[in-house]
């Protein structure tokens, strides 16, 4: 059970964060609200809310379900989260960006992929951020993972029968007609729509694991104009 003390926290930043044992401690600041006193961890736009009443006697009196990206957390891990976010602020103070952030923080590589056929995009090494894909976009991802060597943009007319085929059995479309016009509108020669998918696949990765991550899984684009994703397929899986 997190006990709660007023006080300073002894990470010297970390407002309302957490010590290694478990126990948070308020601010000073905050003794003269407690009689008694609420304090709210309200959402952002990435976490949902965790709320914690306390009471002026400094015991628990109610705890909601400590839930934040629908993973139930114990105490002891509730109490590091708090922590880290502390630290995260006390570094945007510091004048460091998020950018800036991830790219300090950034595991050394990719990590793995699962992709299922209801276009659910999980990344198990970073805490299972699951990310819906559309059923363009997941037949668009599942040619970019078949093929490592990668696809040039004046190609992928080339992948015609292999995007229907992918378009047919991993998503609820069975007429034929409905998939060649999305196949059609994929390789079409403006690469309009092309281009639209890769944009909202990496929009999707960036809102989930930041710009830097998401570069880590993107569908991107080199110099020669060759499409691909850069994680090794020994970490890809295919449901």
């Amino acid at each position: 059970m997190v006990q709660f003390h007023k006080g300073l926290c002894p990470l010297r930043h970390a407002r309302n964060g957490a010590s290694s044992s478990g126990t948070i401690y308020l601010p000073q600041h905050s003794q003269e609200s407690l009689n008694p006193a609420v304090l709210a961890f309200h959402k952002d736009k990435s976490h949902k809310y965790i709320t914690t009443r306390y009471r002026s006697e400094n015991r628990v009196r109610e705890d909601t379900p400590q839930v934040m990206n629908s993973v139930i957390l114990d105490d002891d891990t509730l109490s590091i989260v708090l922590a880290v976010k502390g630290l995260l602020k006390d570094l945007r103070a510091r004048g460091l960006d998020d950018d800036t952030i991830d790219s300090l923080i950034l595991r050394d590589g990719p990590g793995r992929i699962i992709l299922d056929r209801r276009g659910i995009l999980t990344l198990p090494d970073y805490g299972g951020v699951k990310i819906y894909l559309n059923p363009m976009e997941r037949s668009l991802y599942t040619l970019m993972l078949r093929h490592e060597e990668g696809i040039s943009a004046e190609d992928f007319w080339m992948y015609y029968d292999e995007l229907c085929r992918i378009y047919g059995s991993r998503t609820v479309y069975d007429n034929p007609d409905q998939i060649e016009a999305a196949v059609d509108a994929l390789c079409d020669d403006s690469r309009a729509t092309l281009q639209t998918n890769i944009s909202r696949i990496k929009r999707k990765l960036v809102e989930k694991v930041g710009k830097n991550a998401a570069s880590l899984y993107a569908i991107t684009r080199d110099k020669e104009g060759v499409y691909r994703i850069s994680v090794p397929r020994n970490l890809v899986t295919l449901d």
